[in-house]
This record gives C-alpha cells, structure tokens and sequence, in this order.
C-alpha cells in the first residue's frame, strides 16, 4: 500500500473478512510511494507468495520491477493500470467524480465560495483538482485551491472539500472554536469515507467509492485468480455537514 488511512483499514479488513481462509496469510507492506521502497520490498519478496496485490503507481523502475511478477499471479489496484491486458481492480475517479459534485450543487449554492484543500505532496489523484477546477468553473462557482486550512478562510459562507482526515479535524476544531454550525454557516465535504464520518458532529458528507464492496471484489480474485477487470466510482453519501 502507499500508506495505511482509515479507509485503507476498511479495505483490508473487508479483503481478509472476504478471504475467509484460514489457510491463506495475507502480509501487508508500505512502499509510500517511494519507488525504491518499492523495489526493495518485491525483489525480496518475488516468489514468496502465490498472489501479489498491488497498489502501483505510474513511474519506469516501478513498471520495470513490477514485470516480473508472473502475469497470473498480480493483481494491480491502480488507475490507469500499468499493464492494460492484466487484472486490475481500481477506482475511477474522473468519470463520475464530476457527476457527484453536480449532486451537490444545490447544496453548495448556499455558500459564497468553494475551497479545495488538496496537500500536493500526498499522491492524491490529479483529477480531484481538476475535476473540481472544471466543476467550479462550468457553474460560475467562486473558488480557492489551498495545501492546508487556513484559519481565515474558515468563516461564515464558505463550503470547503478535504481531501486529508487531518485537515478535516482542523477544520472541524476551527469551526467549533468560531461557533460555526456546520450545514449553515460553513458546509464540509469530505473524500473517502470512514466509520468516524457518520457519526462526528452529525455527520460529514462524503464522496467516496464503497471500500467493503472494493475489499470484496480483492478477495473474489484471491479465492479465484483469474483475469480480472473491475472499477469502482464514487458516490456521493449526503449528511448534515453540506
């Protein structure tokens, strides 16, 4: 995996509740995006295990070192995949995204500006800024792209969207400190959803793919390696913040 956030948590366990097998191990390992972490870690692993699930990312000495894993036994859990005519089992974020942000327009009709808070530096999917670049300006919304969460920007009559669950509990912690009630005087929109989001201050909207159902269909290729080909688009999971 590229790191382990809470979303990463429900996909592991709804793979190894999918599994099932208690004669099957399932190891995990961290690359954070570091193609040398990377490298390393398959190379001393390469013919330890029957099945190898990865979550690649687009760079030569990854492509290079992830070929040598014999083609029946990987699974790639990227977009777009490095290898076309190989299984692969990957969120889409650019075809629907857009779609779930029209879902809520309405919703963000109420506020005066729009602040994306993408951290350049987390390997976040390009098409989140994009997509939300493109929405923003196709619906004449005033908008901002910001790496953290200002503290002024956090006042009544702005929406933002938060990528990063550290930047969602800052925001949260900024509101509760300016007595801003969120739905009203300040909307959040939060990315991929996790337990704590349904219940914190009565709730967070959310886009986000379905994690379980995404951990299920892993599971299907372990129990059952074969081509695969699957995407899973995000959804909007509309609560009281928005």
């Amino acid at each position: 995996l590229t790191g382990f956030y809470s979303h990463h948590e429900t996909l592991y366990n709804s793979i190894v509740q999918g599994v099932n097998d208690p004669k099957v191990t399932i190891d995990l390992y961290f690359h954070h995006c570091n193609p040398k972490i990377f490298k390393s870690i398959l190379l001393e692993n390469l013919g330890s295990y029957s099945l190898y699930v990865v979550t690649a990312f687009a760079d030569p000495l990854v492509k290079s070192v992830l070929s040598r894993v014999p083609p029946g036994k990987l699974l790639q859990i990227i977009r777009p995949p490095l290898f076309e005519d190989l299984s692969s089992i990957y969120q889409d974020f650019s075809s629907k995204l857009k779609d779930s942000l029209r879902k809520l327009k309405s919703c963000l009709n109420k506020y005066e500006k729009f602040i994306l808070v993408f951290p350049t530096d987390k390997k976040h999917p390009a098409e989140i800024e994009s997509t939300f670049l493109e929405f923003c300006s196709e619906n004449k919304i005033s908008y901002q792209v910001e790496n953290k969460v200002n503290p002024e920007d956090v006042k009544k009559g702005c929406a933002f969207w938060v990528i990063e669950d550290s930047d969602l509990l800052a925001l949260i912690k900024m509101s509760m400190e300016k007595g801003l009630k969120l739905g009203n005087d300040l909307g959040v929109l939060s990315y991929n959803e996790t337990p704590m989001k349904e219940i914190i201050r009565d709730g967070i909207t959310v886009i986000s793919i379905d994690f379980v159902r995404m951990g299920n269909s892993i599971a299907d290729f372990i129990r059952n390696p074969r081509l695969t080909k699957a995407t899973f688009s995000p959804e909007v999971i509309m609560r009281q913040s928005l």
